[in-house]
């Protein structure tokens, strides 16, 4: 007040007539940047996924993507009792996948909003094929392990990478899936039967069924036992503004070998193409195996593709 007053000139009835003094409001905390790589959390749910009762592993990738969630400030009800230390608050610093799920929903609405005829499969599509694998430096996403340990990230750890909002919006290529195809899935999963499906969603299996659950027309290829080969179709749609010419490029995972057919193909703005991903064990392991494939664009579009694979067994012939 000693200083307002200072700085404060008044007329002999009181009224101001200037003000000289400057004030500045900051936020209260400084953040400090320390040139990290970002980190999936120790606590972020993990892959692969199971698909049964008998824990099986799963055909489908999971998580999908990682977005930021740890040490998030955000909304909280004054009235929940959940974590005493913030009782009667109204925002509140929480991690988990709550606080990551919001980022995620944000993106899923700006893409809504510039592509509005977009199915959710397109969306998630937009999302994990342009996701990041590196940073700003191109070096890889870490993974923080129970035990401490921080490790380079996998798609068991981080789905196809750290969200990117900007890219999401021009994929140039996505996979859509409808609603036959998801009941497809679902019916290829093993140990549950028809039945089962009815109960679960109303609907019967369709008469004609996807032999494995990696036949779903997902924007990654998981096989969880890959025994001799298996072929992996998948259809893209171009979203993009003009024709454009796609180059594929593989990397492969450890004992597996990898075909994609074609490697070369040119699609117009609205059409689709018909992609084959052809697997072949090499050496067989006991461990799940990454690896891409990349469709790079002549008019630089990246349509990035994780690979997990279980490489169970070689077939030979007689």
């Amino acid at each position: 007040m000693e200083y307002y007053e200072n700085n404060t000139a008044r007329d002999g009835d009181g009224t101001v007539i200037t003000f000289g003094a400057t004030v500045r409001i900051l936020e209260g905390r400084r953040a400090s940047y320390s040139g990290e790589r970002p980190e999936v959390a120790d606590y972020s749910s993990r892959g692969p996924n199971i698909e049964n009762s008998q824990m099986q592993l799963a055909d489908v990738l999971k998580p999908n993507v990682m977005a930021p969630g740890h040490h998030i400030w955000g909304a909280w009800s004054p009235t929940s009792d959940a974590l005493p230390e913030v009782q009667g608050e109204s925002y509140a610093i929480l991690s988990g996948t709550s606080m990551s799920t919001p980022h995620v929903a944000g993106v899923v609405a700006l893409i809504k909003q510039r592509h509005p005829k977009w199915s959710p499969a397109m969306i998630m599509s937009a999302i994990m094929t342009t996701a990041d694998v590196t940073d700003r430096s191109g070096r890889p996403l870490m993974a923080r392990r129970d035990v401490g340990a921080v490790v380079a990230a996998t798609p068991f750890d981080m789905g196809a990478g750290a969200i990117n909002a900007a890219r999401a919006l021009d994929p140039g290529l996505v996979f859509d899936a409808t609603y036959r195809e998801y009941l497809q899935f679902l019916c290829a999963v093993p140990g549950v039967d028809e039945a089962a499906v009815r109960r679960a969603v109303g609907a019967s299996c369709p008469s004609s069924r996807a032999r494995w659950c990696s036949d779903l027309n997902a924007p990654s290829v998981t096989v969880a036992s890959l025994v001799g080969s298996r072929r992996v179709d998948r259809k893209v749609w171009s979203v993009g503004a003009e024709n454009e010419t796609y180059m594929a490029y593989v990397r492969a995972p450890d004992g597996v070998a990898v075909r994609v057919s074609p490697d070369e193909f040119t699609v117009a703005p609205g059409e689709t193409a018909a992609l084959r991903i052809v697997l072949n064990t090499t050496a067989p392991g006991n461990a799940f195996s990454f690896g891409e494939v990349v469709l790079r664009g002549d008019k630089k579009h990246s349509v990035r593709i994780p690979l997990a694979v279980y490489p169970a067994a070689v077939l030979s012939g007689p």
